[in-house]
């Protein structure tokens, strides 16, 4: 997790000012203030969010230290990998005229409820969200129509990715450590997007959903 003395210096990169990143991540420049200080524990999602906003600006943090990212491709690993994820997709969505985030081979009954709540903030928000699920998947939190039956012989549980802006985010999930490998690409995002169309087109629409809600 980021800290203070990472915070103040990738805000000197960027040429930030504290309430410039209060701006971006939607805290008050007094808790900007509060993060910044050594010593001080902020809340996990704070730091959390000013750190995506930090990534989301091409930065990169070191052992005690940042840097300006050099290549195209970002790593979240950790129990908290996925939040921080949806945080940077919903970031990044938000700066879009026509915002749509795009789910491969996903479940939602093995979503935490925190993650959840992004994908309702997502929705409140005006992002729409189009879901491969698999075959016999009837676990559906949204609208039917925001999903499609893939064919099964499509599925492979760990072939899950998330497709966003620019972006195209691979889940590792086979290893002791879950990691997400985020790619920030146009083009091979727009690669990826056009084969979930072809396969989406060829998937059948559920007929109804065991979620609770």
């Amino acid at each position: 997790m980021i800290t203070a003395k990472q915070i103040r210096a990738s805000r000197a990169l960027l040429g930030w000012s504290q309430q410039d990143l209060a701006d971006a991540v939607g805290l008050s420049k007094p808790t900007i203030v509060d993060a910044e200080r050594d010593g001080h524990q902020p809340r996990a999602e704070t730091l959390a969010l000013i750190q995506t906003a930090f990534e989301n600006k091409g930065l990169e943090l070191l052992p005690g230290g940042v840097r300006e990212r050099s290549d195209i491709v970002t790593v979240f690993e950790g129990a908290d990998c996925y939040l921080r994820l949806m945080d940077q997709a919903y970031q990044i969505l938000s700066d879009e005229n026509d915002p749509e985030i795009l789910y491969y081979a996903s479940s939602e009954e093995r979503s935490p409820q925190e993650v959840i709540e992004r994908e309702v903030m997502m929705r409140n928000a005006g992002i729409k969200t189009r879901a491969l699920i698999k075959s016999d998947d009837t676990y559906m939190l949204g609208d039917l129509d925001e999903y499609r039956w893939m064919p099964e012989k499509l599925w492979f549980d760990s072939d899950t990715k998330i497709i966003f802006g620019p972006c195209v985010a691979y889940f590792i999930s086979w290893h002791d450590c879950i990691k997400i490998i985020v790619i920030h690409e146009k083009n091979i995002a727009a690669l990826e997007k056009h084969f979930f169309d072809f396969v989406w087109d060829i998937s059948a629409k559920p007929t109804h959903s065991t979620a609770p809600w």
